[in-house]
């Protein structure tokens, strides 16, 4: 009966430590890239306003050609190091990315090279449970959004 229980915990020893250390899913390189262009994006939006490195897909707003655009404020998606700030233009949903540093020198009143951001722009609430979104306030309100060779301009309608 001894053996047998050494044997069974030998066994469940061993299947905990393969759960734990179970191989990571190489073959889709693109498994991680997700992770990497956000922090790539933060850092690259803190030091300068052109982001011409943001994800190739349709969701984010492009910041690498000039433009101006008018959309309607939707929320703030706020995660560790940046915030995207969420826009309605001609239908779609456009993010524009943030980094944490910026933005939290503009919510003080502090200017920033290379950004004219609202300093209300995420909810200003001190008794919220979990993360701050968008300012109830401004939400569904009209901005112009402007994007020059080194600057991001957002400004009420």
């Amino acid at each position: 009966m001894y053996k047998i229980l050494n044997f069974a915990a030998l066994g469940l020893a061993l299947l905990l430590s393969a759960c734990n250390s179970a191989p990571k899913d190489n073959t889709n390189p693109t498994a991680n890239k997700t992770q990497i262009d956000s922090t790539k994006i933060a850092a690259d939006t803190a030091a300068k306003a052109n982001i011409s490195d943001a994800p190739n897909d349709d969701l984010y707003l492009d910041l690498a050609t000039p433009a101006t655009y008018t959309g309607l404020f939707n929320d703030a998606i706020v995660y560790t190091g940046k915030t995207d700030f969420d826009f309605q233009i001609d239908g779609k949903t456009k993010l524009i990315p943030v980094a944490f540093e910026v933005y939290s020198q503009i919510e003080k009143g502090k200017k920033v090279a290379g950004f004219d951001l609202p300093k209300d722009l995420i909810d200003p609430s001190q008794d919220l449970e979990g993360l701050p979104g968008g300012n109830p306030k401004l939400i569904g309100k009209k901005y112009q959004i402007t994007i020059a060779k080194d600057l991001i301009s957002i400004k009420p309608l």
